[in-house]
């Protein structure tokens, strides 16, 4: 499966553009408990693009940019840099621990009610997978994991990664 499309790199290039929009940013916090409820919410996405950012053995910096811009536009910039490093050292030490097969299954459950969900965590793991130029074998083998277990055809999944001109 072709993940290296036209509509992924354009959303790759408005995460990493926007990664230098909130490296500035003075975003107002929320309180403790809508912080809290936004972190929950997100957590599942971030995992699946923190496992696809990892899933190479390397870290590129354009990955860990898209990557932290794309939860901060999600959260509305809501999270610090100290958060996301804890909530990437959680990512790392769960999937060393249960493995990574298995939290794609489990994060898979999670958004299993919502088909736009899926999708959406489905095309943020493949921006991600493109940050860097380079979309590695064990990148492409993680991205066909999560639309398996996500249950995303491939005829959808060519159509969510397709040119949307």
């Amino acid at each position: 499966m072709e993940i290296n499309t036209r509509t992924i790199r354009r959303l790759r290039d408005n995460l990493l553009q926007s990664a230098v929009q909130f490296a500035g940013s003075d975003a107002q916090p929320a309180p403790p408990a809508i912080r809290a409820a936004i972190a929950r919410r997100l957590a599942p996405f971030a995992e699946i693009m923190y496992l696809t950012m990892v899933a190479d053995g390397e870290v590129a910096p354009a990955e860990q940019a898209s990557l932290t811009a794309a939860l901060q536009i999600l959260a509305d910039g809501q999270f610090d840099p100290q958060e996301l490093d804890a909530l990437f050292e959680n990512f790392a030490f769960t999937a060393r621990e249960v493995g990574v097969e298995e939290r794609i299954m489990a994060i898979g459950a999670i958004l299993g009610a919502d088909r736009d969900d899926r999708e959406t965590a489905f095309t943020l793991a493949a921006a991600v997978a493109v940050a860097d130029e380079a979309v590695d074998v064990r990148e492409n083998a993680l991205i066909n994991l999560v639309r398996e277990y996500f249950g995303i055809t491939l005829a959808r999944a060519a159509a969510l990664l397709d040119d949307v001109a």
